[in-house]
């Protein structure tokens, strides 16, 4: 039963991490980041994220939670830079 609520914890935390706001960054331009603005369940049933362009914000692309966090092309940033 332990090892069911450390997934379960772990899960959560995931979850969460995966929301507005949080920031990505393409493995192949790691300058520029993406920000989620929005996010919904698509027909398909999978979750889908609007990312926004913070270097321009006319640049919106939208994505499946699943690619973007497991597909190998985008990592999260965990720190966040001034932006002037």
């Amino acid at each position: 039963m332990p090892e069911a609520i450390l997934l379960m914890r772990f899960r959560s935390k995931r979850q969460s991490e995966f929301s507005i706001g949080t920031e990505y960054r393409s493995r192949e331009a790691p300058h520029i980041a993406w920000q989620i603005i929005a996010q919904y369940e698509g027909a398909d049933g999978l979750v889908y994220a609007v990312l926004r362009n913070l270097s321009d914000r006319t640049w919106q692309k939208t994505m499946s939670r699943n690619e973007l966090e497991h597909g190998g092309h985008y990592s999260r940033v965990t720190e966040k830079l001034t932006r002037g």
